[in-house]
């Protein structure tokens, strides 16, 4: 393979990377309704959990280990998904993304450019 064709496979390859990334950021955004659906679906059975924890314990009744691990592990996931929207509501990925490939990408848009 020649010099040129090799470049040019070169910069075929940053370029579609850098597109393959672009489409991970919007897919990863699209994701936010799915995650806000699930927030409220685990609130609804915190909640339930929440108040049969609290008729057992009102009622002098064993609350097992069991229910309170399911507990801990319903909050741990609601906590979870509202970080993950924080952090693609904040674009926080796609800035480090762009803090560390920008200068690279910006040249070679460049040298396409004055090609």
């Amino acid at each position: 393979m020649g010099k040129k064709n090799q470049k040019n496979n070169e910069n075929t390859t940053l370029s579609s990377k850098h597109d393959e990334m672009i489409r991970h950021f919007k897919l990863q955004k699209s994701k936010i309704n799915e995650y806000n659906d699930n927030i409220a679906l685990l609130t609804a059975e915190l909640n339930l959990i929440t108040n049969n924890i609290n008729e057992l314990n009102e009622n002098n009744q064993f609350v097992s280990v069991s229910l309170i691990s399911h507990k801990d592990k319903l909050i741990n996931s609601i906590k979870l998904l509202k970080s993950n929207i924080l952090k693609l509501e904040s674009n926080i990925d796609e800035m480090n993304y762009y803090f560390k490939v920008g200068t690279l990408i910006h040249s070679y848009y460049d040298n396409l450019n004055q090609q």
